[in-house]
């Protein structure tokens, strides 16, 4: 009985530094030095949707464009209509300029199945047609770049910075679950048809375990970006990561926002030169659960404490953009049980109230989740998200659309 009882004390003591050394050391890549001593401003205004200014303006576009695109549309539709395996998950969009939007998913037998592989497809905005998706990234290929093995593959993210570079961050599994996962990247400079080999983002020091990643970054001033990350190993909390290109490879840094637990799948967004907004999925306990807030007034270095907004959320992904005029539009479940159903909404009077703009999906019995949304420079929103488990959904609209459904809902 003694014997028991110290061994479950030596346990828990011992999973609790872990614990400590996981979510408080620094850690580096290679011998590369991640002390990087503060953040650049975000940049600001319009750009594929993630708050900052310049992509319109690095891409090809300038103030001078339209503000609106004076076309009231609403279109919906596939991204892999013709998807040879029955799971399909957690896609990501991007904006890369000259009309052509990126997504990326991963898809296999089922979620965490040996088989599954990560897809890349290009929408042109011109013929409105996705192109047939291509692997990217395989357990098999991820072993071979990495030089070490992989079980299983999942959650990318897909994003085009300031320099035209594409960048692909995705998570591997060698044992365990999710809360197992290792961050990797690789890089494109030709749009996504060759890729760099994959690379690992050493981010724990205990087996570099547990770092996880669902949402777009927010660009910085001088090319770097913040990229919300989380963690799930033994607890659940959001973290950011800031990453500094340095040719192939990356400088970084990252840390905790606040110290709530239970918050997941961080969707950030600049308000201005130093104050970031963050939204997270609240996998907290409690029948009733509502997204989670937290506001950076030094561009996303500390936090205030996470409070609930009035939206529901059932332990669920969502993703933020802005819009021309500052009001944030959100994508997510907003339900208390399940994620049967799929909205829009925007917000009102700096977050305090919340307009729903419509249902994207409502079917009981049905999975819609795990959304992703962009804003192109023209100011054409696209959404894609899980479509039951089987497909990738992309819901495509104007923002002469949006000001209408405000003027016939109000």
């Amino acid at each position: 009985m003694r014997f028991k009882l110290t061994v479950k004390i030596v346990t828990v003591l011992f999973v609790s530094f872990l614990y400590w050394i996981s979510a408080y050391s620094i850690p580096q890549e290679e011998g590369r030095l991640v002390g990087i001593p503060s953040i650049p401003p975000p940049l600001m205004g319009g750009g594929e949707g993630e708050g900052q200014k310049g992509e319109g303006e690095q891409k090809g576009f300038s103030d001078e464009k339209a503000r609106y695109n004076n076309v009231d549309f609403y279109k919906e539709g596939l991204v892999n209509p013709g998807s040879k395996v029955p799971s399909s998950h957690v896609s990501s969009l991007t904006w890369m300029g000259d009309g052509k939007i990126a997504c990326v998913w991963y898809g296999g037998s089922r979620e965490g199945a040996m088989d599954v592989k990560i897809y890349f497809s290009l929408y042109d905005e011109n013929t409105g047609v996705w192109s047939e998706g291509n692997v990217v990234v395989s357990r098999e290929s991820s072993s071979d770049e990495l030089g070490r093995y992989v079980r299983k593959v999942g959650n990318p993210v897909i994003f085009s910075d300031s320099s035209d570079r594409l960048w692909l961050f995705y998570v591997t599994i060698t044992v365990g679950g999710w809360s197992g996962s290792s961050l990797n990247y690789k890089i494109s400079y030709d749009h996504g048809k060759t890729w760099t080999p994959s690379k690992k983002l050493v981010l724990s020091p205990f087996f570099n375990l547990s770092n996880l990643v669902k949402n777009k970054p927010m660009l910085l001033d001088g090319g770097g970006f913040l990229l919300p990350i989380y963690h799930e190993f033994i607890n659940k909390y959001p973290e950011m990561l800031m990453v500094i290109p340095d040719g192939d490879a990356v400088q970084y840094k990252k840390w905790r926002i606040g110290f709530k637990k239970g918050l997941l799948q961080p969707s950030i967004l600049a308000l201005d030169e130093k104050r970031v907004v963050a939204y997270f999925r609240n996998a907290g306990k409690g029948n009733k659960k509502y997204v989670m807030e937290s506001i950076s007034n030094d561009a996303g270095m500390t936090w205030s404490e996470p409070l609930p907004t009035t939206l529901p959320n059932p332990n669920s992904g969502l993703d933020v953009v802005s819009t021309p005029e500052g009001s944030v539009l959100v994508v997510l479940n907003d339900s208390f049980k399940d994620r049967s159903r799929l909205a829009l909404y925007l917000s009102k009077d700096n977050d305090r109230e919340w307009i729903k703009i419509k249902d994207l999906e409502d079917t009981p019995g049905m999975e819609f989740s795990y959304p992703s949304i962009i804003r192109t420079p023209d100011n054409t929103y696209h959404i894609s998200y899980t479509y039951n488990r089987s497909n990738i959904k992309h819901v495509t609209f104007s923002d002469i659309w949006l000001l209408e459904k405000l003027k016939n809902d109000s």
